[in-house]
């Protein structure tokens, strides 16, 4: 997910955010997610035309770092110092474009293997909802960091 903010909100005033809940069996997360409409594929996408990247977990980027287009992307992100959030196996995106050599990151467990191959010292996900922020990058290991996550590029714009 790519997000713009107008400039109104760069400079103080927060974004409109969905709050939603979630109940599984005895289990309640409450999460804020970003309302965004998705207007454009990764091809021929400018990163100097957003202000943070949203890496999303799941099987996707076993795929998506196999793309030149998406690893390009990633990159211009990464060495512009914009906020990037990679949460699951989002950070196997990371590790393919080269951009962990001396972060802390964590990931989902399975992805371990791709963050230490990458260059990046391994963070524990314990609790397995906690995420960590290096200078501009920010990592979640599972669906329970969702909450956390999701505020941290919305804060660094406050």
């Amino acid at each position: 997910m790519l997000m713009r903010f107008p400039p109104r909100k760069r400079l103080g005033i927060s974004a409109q955010l969905q709050s939603t809940t979630l109940k599984v069996t005895k289990l309640t997360v409450r999460s804020q997610a970003i309302i965004s409409l998705l207007t454009a594929s990764y091809e021929g996408l400018d990163a100097s035309s957003y202000d943070a990247l949203v890496i999303p977990g799941g099987r996707a980027p076993e795929y998506l770092a196999l793309e030149e287009t998406v690893i390009a992307l990633v990159k211009e992100f990464m060495q512009s110092r914009k906020p990037v959030a990679s949460i699951c196996h989002g950070q196997q995106i990371l590790a393919a474009a080269g951009v962990l050599k001396g972060r802390k990151c964590t990931a989902y467990p399975t992805v371990k293997l791709n963050v230490v191959l990458g260059g990046a010292t391994w963070l524990e996900p314990d609790p397995i909802d906690r995420c960590y922020t290096d200078e501009n990058l920010v990592t979640g290991a599972a669906w329970p960091g969702h909450p956390e996550l999701n505020n941290v590029p919305v804060s660094y714009f406050k």
